[in-house]
């Protein structure tokens, strides 16, 4: 009878905490692996090709940003006179609206950068044009005078099919 007791009293505990716990909205948990872990990338089509990036090329790319972002400028990958990765300033209105939905990519962040860098399987630099339209985006803080920049990914990004050099937001696959 004692055992009934305790065992009704701990299922009743944990059934309370259950629902004390917050609930994590479908869209809240979508926002989160999005930016805790790089996903597949669909970042449009051209000339009847399309641009589909699996995750390991998507996690390959931000890897380089993480490592080239902590590269002096003279030894970072360029093609023709763009050296990266480059600090992205994510003006474009689509971009920065997709940025201000995922936790931590918010826009605006005091002493936060915003970095990118091209979303192609082990570039490493190449003539120009050869990093392609489309790039990951990092968000890290500035480090202080000697310390590595420590970055988040964000999302991925496409100039494809834009105007002037404007980016807008792939779409997770």
């Amino acid at each position: 009878m004692q055992f009934q007791t305790l065992s009704s009293i701990v299922l009743l505990a944990t059934a309370q905490l259950a629902a004390a716990a917050p609930m994590e909205s479908a869209n809240t948990s979508q926002v989160l692996k999005k930016r805790a872990d790089p996903t597949g990338e669909y970042c449009g089509s051209e000339d009847g090709e399309q641009f589909e990036y699996d995750v390991s090329w998507v996690q390959d790319s931000f890897d380089n940003l993480q490592t080239y972002v902590n590269t002096p400028g003279d030894m970072r990958p360029s093609a023709g006179g763009r050296t990266y990765p480059q600090r992205f300033e994510g003006r474009d209105p689509e971009v920065a609206g997709q940025l201000d939905t995922i936790d931590g990519c918010e826009t605006g962040q005091d002493g936060k950068v915003f970095w990118e860098f091209p979303l192609t399987q082990g570039w490493n630099g190449g003539p120009a044009e050869s990093q392609g339209a489309d790039r990951v985006i990092g968000i890290g803080a500035s480090p202080g005078q000697g310390q590595p920049w420590e970055l988040t990914y964000c999302l991925s990004v496409t100039h494809r099919g834009q105007e002037g050099g404007a980016f807008v937001p792939c779409t997770d696959i």
